[in-house]
């Protein structure tokens, strides 16, 4: 063989070396990004969410806007997936599990169900939660509010004070009130309804708790409150719920019973009126927590928040439907009215 014909065969035998180990590097960059499209690469930024609830048009909307603020376009510059479990535990550890595997760099998880399936699915991917049911510290999550100290932080209302604000609402609207109905999520933190009852006992009124584990036990959760003569409905945070708001007020309508809740959209969605957080922004404060993850900070690092800001919010629609009106202390305290 002459001199040529050697280099040119090591020239070719060269160039084989690098294809493939151009085609090794590519396909390392499209297994180790899931779902990666465009101009995805495996540096990009992996988000999950985790709820229990039907799918809620509201908070996907909500969420997309957010993280445009923040600068992220999914499938441009972040892979973002949803997990909406439909009111099944099952599926909602499945779920957990699944957003694990695909090793997400920060999982948001709304409620405490939602938190206790995310930790039982991963020790280290960051975890911010949006739950308005239970106590981290107490239920052993975090070792303190201040400095968390594993992969869980967020924001969480355990308040038992604002289920007493609310029945004393009631009983100021409803004149001679005895009983109230409770629309409970029974996969949620039993610590909330625990509140409620001794709130109750302390303003002598009678509590129907009525377990709901899916949005087909709404009907018959009504048909039991009016055979056990409620006089009023209380509607506890839930996911599961708060996704069934305009069917859980269309209800409280045709058995011409006020309903209270927890946060201004139910009242858009035709509760009489609502006291609590505005979950909207706690969603959004929880993005910007994810925000900082990834650019480095450590979730045990980021205290756990409380809501700062309360909304009383007023339907006037749904009083004149139900031919009530708001006292002068509910119009002196009220933040937001719908007319």
């Amino acid at each position: 063989m002459t001199v040529e014909a050697v280099d040119a065969a090591n020239r070719f035998q060269a160039k084989r070396v690098s294809a493939c180990v151009l085609l090794m590097l590519l396909s390392t960059l499209l297994t180790t990004s899931p779902g990666a499209t465009g101009q995805q690469t495996a540096q990009t930024p992996r988000v999950g969410l985790l709820n229990p609830a039907p799918p809620v048009a509201h908070f996907s909307n909500l969420v997309l806007d957010i993280l445009a603020e923040l600068g992220y376009e999914p499938g441009r510059n972040l892979f973002y997936t949803e997990r909406w479990a439909g009111g099944s535990e099952e599926r909602l550890r499945r779920d957990a599990a699944e957003l694990a595997s695909l090793r997400v760099n920060a999982i948001q998880a709304g409620s405490s169900a939602a938190v206790r399936a995310a930790l039982g699915a991963t020790k280290t991917i960051p975890i911010v939660a949006v739950d308005m049911e239970s106590d981290p510290v107490a239920n052993g999550w975090a070792a303190s509010l201040a400095v968390p100290g594993g992969n869980l932080t967020g924001f969480f209302l355990d308040q038992p004070e604002l289920s007493g604000k609310r029945l004393g609402q009631l009983q100021e609207l409803i004149p001679g009130l005895l009983r109230v109905a409770v629309l409970w999520d029974a996969s949620l933190d039993r610590a909330p309804l625990r509140a409620t009852e001794v709130a109750a006992r302390s303003l002598s009124l009678r509590l129907i708790v009525l377990e709901v584990r899916s949005p087909n036990a709404l009907r018959g959760a009504f048909a039991t409150a009016v055979k056990k003569r409620a006089q009023a409905v209380l509607v506890m945070p839930s996911p599961l719920l708060d996704g069934s708001s305009k069917d859980i007020a269309s209800l409280a309508l045709e058995n011409r019973l006020p309903m209270a809740g927890a946060f201004p959209f139910l009242a858009d969605a035709g509760f009489l009126y609502t006291y609590g957080p505005d979950v909207d922004d706690l969603v959004r404060r929880s993005f910007i927590y994810i925000d900082r993850i990834l650019k480095g900070e450590k979730p045990s690092n980021l205290p756990i928040q409380r809501p700062a800001k309360f909304d009383f919010v007023l339907n006037f629609r749904t009083a004149a439907a139900l031919g009530i009106n708001f006292p002068e202390s509910f119009l002196i305290q009220a933040s937001r009215s719908i007319r």
